[in-house]
C-alpha cells in the first residue's frame, strides 16, 4: 500500500494505521463471514466511505479573500480519524496532517510523485568463476 502510492517513509504510521483499519472491516472465513467490526460493534458493514489510498484530495476551503480566491485545497489522501468520521489528508506545502469531511477525491491519480531508481555503478557478479 505504501510502496505503490510512492508514500513517504514519515508517513507510514498513517500507512499502518489505515491498514490495520481495513483489516478489522474486513470480513473473514473464521469469524463466520463477520468482520472483527461485525463483532464488537454489532452493526452491518458500510463500505462506502472507503477510499483509495494515496489519491489526490481536494478539500473545500470555507474562508475566501476574493471572489475569485481559490475554493478548494490540493491534499493527498492517507488514513481515516479514528476518533471522527472525517479523512485524513496530507497537505505537501507543509507537510500537515489535517482531518477534513468535506473532501473530494480523485481515486485515479496518486498524489505522490512515482520514486524512480537509478543504478551508477556496475554490479560484480556473486560468484567468480573459478581459475583454471
Amino acid at each position: 500500500m505504501g510502496f505503490g502510492a510512492n508514500i513517504p517513509t514519515s508517513l507510514w504510521v498513517e500507512t499502518v494505521s489505515t491498514t490495520n483499519y481495513l483489516i478489522n472491516m474486513s470480513p473473514t472465513r473464521a469469524n463466520g463471514g463477520l468482520s472483527p467490526h461485525q463483532q464488537l460493534f454489532r452493526v452491518p458493514l458500510d463500505f462506502h466511505h472507503l477510499r483509495v489510498f494515496g489519491c489526490v484530495s481536494f478539500v473545500h476551503i470555507s474562508v475566501h479573500n476574493a471572489k475569485w480566491s481559490p475554493k478548494s485545497s490540493h491534499y493527498v489522501f492517507i488514513g481515516y480519524n479514528s476518533t471522527s468520521k472525517g479523512y485524513c489528508c496530507f497537505l505537501l506545502e507543509n507537510n500537515k496532517v489535517i482531518v477534513f469531511k468535506d473532501v473530494i477525491f480523485y481515486e485515479d491519480h496518486f498524489g505522490f510523485p512515482p520514486i524512480t531508481i537509478t543504478i551508477s555503478t556496475i554490479v560484480e557478479p556473486c560468484i567468480t568463476p573459478p581459475k583454471s
